[in-house]
């Protein structure tokens, strides 16, 4: 029977088709959007609308604000719960 052995860059290309498929194809898709108007040509008429239109910057500074929140929040769970299992471990 033949030993079944990996490289780390066969390992390495479930991971590579990965970022490619949820993170690069959706950015790509959105640098599109923000950069064309509706015949595909380009233009930055959209971000300056967005960041001249007051319910959309109230609404990038309420998500701002919320990751804020989440951020310190897991961060006030996390480490105290970290350092205790550290210690009964």
């Amino acid at each position: 029977m033949r030993k079944l052995s990996f490289s780390r860059k066969s390992l390495g290309i479930p991971y590579a088709l990965f970022l490619l498929v949820f993170v690069i194809a959706p950015l790509l898709v959105l640098f599109y959007y923000a950069f064309t108007d509706g015949q595909g040509q380009f233009t930055v008429a959209n971000l300056t609308g967005f960041f001249t239109n007051p319910n959309t910057v109230g609404t990038l500074c309420y998500s701002f604000a919320l990751a804020i929140v989440t951020t310190a929040v897991c961060l006030l769970l996390a480490y105290p719960i970290a350092i205790f299992l550290h210690l009964v471990i």
